[in-house]
């Protein structure tokens, strides 16, 4: 992950509720409110930050099955793979996770 990269915010239990740019390379410096911090050590600066919280994108069965991530796998089985880490994504699937243009 670098400056200029383009990252989305998956929140457990809701879906994608935010993205943003990376403003700055990250660090380890864990966040003082982050839970865990042992296991989130890194942390960097965002700008360009669009949240949506209250109308978060579901990834369910029917929108895995239109990303190129899944295009290998079958969109109806597990797919916590898919976002308990950071990983990179095709431009196509952060559109439709994000809903964006």
């Amino acid at each position: 992950m670098r400056p200029g990269d383009i990252i989305c915010f998956y929140a457990c239990g809701n879906g994608v509720v935010a993205h943003a740019e990376v403003a700055s390379p990250p660090e380890r410096k864990p966040h003082p409110k982050v839970r865990h911090p042992d296991k989130y050590p890194w942390t960097f600066k965002l700008k360009n930050v669009k949240a949506y919280f209250d109308k978060p994108v579901i990834i369910d069965a029917e929108l895995r099955s239109k990303l190129k991530a899944f295009s290998k796998s079958d969109p109806k089985k597990s797919w916590a793979w898919f976002v308990k880490a950071t990983r990179k994504i095709s431009q196509e699937d952060f559109i439709i996770l994000t809903r964006s243009e």
